[in-house]
């Protein structure tokens, strides 16, 4: 039998927690730039070897991003 695999990257009220197999925590990211949650990405995957994807960027952070501007007047149907 199989045992549940643990879910070692938590967001917790903005504050995201990498935990080791025992519960305690490894490192977490409090940052509020994007250019922080890469650095952060990186040291986590180079010092323990976890992959943080950006299903855990906090939510705060992820509504920082924004799309190109898809509007284009040229293209824009009158009449």
């Amino acid at each position: 039998m199989m045992s549940d695999a643990m879910n070692l990257v938590r967001t917790i009220d903005g504050v995201v927690r990498v935990t080791d197999d025992e519960g305690e925590t490894l490192i977490t990211f409090t940052g509020h730039d994007l250019q922080a949650w890469r650095r952060f990405q990186l040291d986590v995957l180079e010092d323990f070897n976890i992959v943080v994807t950006d299903n855990d960027m906090p939510v705060q952070l992820s509504k920082t991003i924004t799309g190109p501007n898809r509007r284009d007047d040229r293209f824009v149907p009158s009449g």
